[in-house]
């Protein structure tokens, strides 16, 4: 048995408006990512750079992120070998989000 592995995934402020948030969850429940939690939040500057220094990425090479542009969803997924899957999803090529994987 595959040990069970998280997945955050927090949106860029503009997901909502492009009205992607369904198309995010239906995504990940149909490659068999179980939702364990979900909080909007409205991240401040610090805390952007912080997700990206966290995720081993410049700021500066998110030209989307639009800081200060609107809230956020921070979601919590995880199934079994989640962290090879998220990779091979390519998620953050389909939609404006970013992920960290986490360790439980």
């Amino acid at each position: 048995m595959k040990a069970i592995q998280q997945v955050v995934i927090v949106t860029k402020p503009k997901t909502e408006e492009k009205r992607l948030i369904g198309s995010i969850l239906s995504c990940m429940e149909k490659n068999g990512f179980v939702l364990r939690n979900v909080y909007r939040v409205n991240l401040k500057d610090t805390e952007v750079y912080d997700l990206h220094a966290l995720m081993g990425k410049s700021f500066d090479d998110d030209a989307d992120w639009d800081v200060g542009g609107g809230d956020s969803f921070v979601f919590t997924f995880d199934r079994e070998d989640a962290h090879k899957i998220i990779d091979d999803l390519g998620i953050q090529k389909v939609f404006p989000v970013v992920y960290i994987k986490k360790l439980l």
